[in-house]
């Protein structure tokens, strides 16, 4: 296997919004939810999920 492409691929590109400092949640509920931003809580809603 020829390693020489894998050498010129950027490894990721990130794409991260800018937060605003709003609708934040409260310390406790936000350790819950894992970000304390409103905007940002995504939960997982997979087929093991339902």
């Amino acid at each position: 296997m020829d390693n020489k492409y894998c050498e010129e691929l950027p490894l990721a590109i990130a794409s991260v919004p800018m937060q605003s400092f709003e609708h934040l949640y409260e310390p406790e509920t936000a350790l819950e939810k894992g970000t304390m931003f409103h905007g940002l809580y995504m939960p997982f809603e997979g087929k093991e999920a339902r």
